[in-house]
């Protein structure tokens, strides 16, 4: 079944794209510390990080602007609280590298440490912006305009 455009209300579409835009400048920052720090990524945590926390928000975005709203709404949402479990195991659960606790003492430490948090966030803000939007258009769907 093909999706048809809907109206969703333009505060939520901005708050979304900004939300997406903060979360990507400081996802680029937090890998500038990962590199700095020489914290490495196994190889799936590599796809999973490119994949799920990188792309899967601008892609959930540019779908928001299309005739495919509900599918944008959706991958924004499935995204952000992808990145969201996986930022919050990586940095502040497991015992690792990567936890924010348990780095080396250098300039990088606490960038790292504040863009963990960040994305953190972000990721909550992103997912909570994807769920508004598709309380919305489920709204829509149920009740048609006359």
């Amino acid at each position: 079944m093909a999706e048809s455009t809907q109206h969703l209300p333009r505060t939520l579409v901005i708050t979304a794209a900004l939300v997406v835009l903060v979360h990507t400048v400081v996802m680029l920052v937090h890998g500038a510390a990962h590199m700095r720090l020489n914290i490495g990524l196994a190889p799936w945590a590599k796809i999973y990080v490119l994949g799920i926390v990188g792309i899967g928000p601008i892609v959930g975005l540019s779908f928001l602007r299309s005739s495919r709203q509900r599918t944008g709404a959706a991958i924004l949402f499935i995204t952000m609280i992808g990145a969201l479990l996986f930022g919050l195991w990586n940095h502040f659960i497991a015992q690792g590298a990567d936890h924010v606790m348990h780095l080396q003492a250098g300039p990088w430490r606490l960038p790292f440490q504040v863009t963990a948090g960040l994305l953190l966030i972000s990721e909550v803000a992103g997912g909570v912006v994807a769920f508004a939007l598709l309380g919305v258009l489920n709204t829509q769907t149920k009740s048609p305009r006359s």
